[in-house]
């Protein structure tokens, strides 16, 4: 579902100059999955020997090393959600293309969607009771359900070439385009395209 806007405002992507290569990546991480089992051995050792002043010196290096890791893990997930979101779709959009056949890998496209805020829950509420859709409503509308049932009724508009059948005026839509990849069966990533965010 091509969504007009969708593009819009997104930075320019400057032009890659190669992928990371994966060793460069994996290597790192090996690397510290061996330093946290060595971690855990030395704890034992030192719970065996009753080191409890050792023993809160390795909880304090362990916190240490965590915070650092959850650090590195939010800098990555912003690089992976900038390559997705933007640099990805910035190229294909200048090449003219939707998606590309990576090696290896599978199949890379784009996927257009909405973001879904609520922005009057009680109006969304009385037009769901309305429309017959109650299953919908718990105690709070499910976010995630909300988003993939207006992300559905916007697609089926596009296509029939109406207006859309929702309470719009309670309701804001952003426009979003992703990257996503289907494997090809070599990869052991795969995403589904359910105009949801993981």
């Amino acid at each position: 579902m091509a969504i007009p806007g969708a593009n819009k405002n997104r930075p320019k992507a400057a032009e890659p100059s190669g992928a990371a290569p994966k060793a460069s990546i994996e290597k790192p991480l090996a690397d510290l999955a061996e330093i946290v089992v060595k971690a855990v051995q030395h704890a034992d050792s030192l719970r065996d020997k009753g080191d409890l002043n050792a023993l809160v010196k390795t909880m304090d290096r362990v916190d240490t090393l965590i915070k650092r890791i959850k650090s590195v893990s939010t800098q990555a997930q912003l690089l992976y959600d900038r390559v997705r979101f933007s640099l990805i779709p910035d190229v294909m959009d200048e090449a003219g293309t939707t998606k590309i056949g990576v090696e290896g890998l599978g199949l890379c496209y784009l996927t257009s969607y909405y973001d879904v805020k609520q922005e009057d829950k009680e109006a969304i509420r009385a037009w769901l009771i309305e429309q017959h859709l109650e299953d919908m409503i718990s105690e709070n509308i499910n976010a995630q359900t909300l988003q993939a049932f207006v992300n559905r009724r916007m697609a089926e508009a596009a296509a029939a070439k109406t207006e859309p059948d929702l309470p719009m005026s309670a309701l804001k839509l952003t426009p979003r385009t992703r990257a996503a990849i289907k494997s090809d069966g070599k990869g052991k990533k795969q995403e589904q395209d359910d105009g949801n965010e993981t």
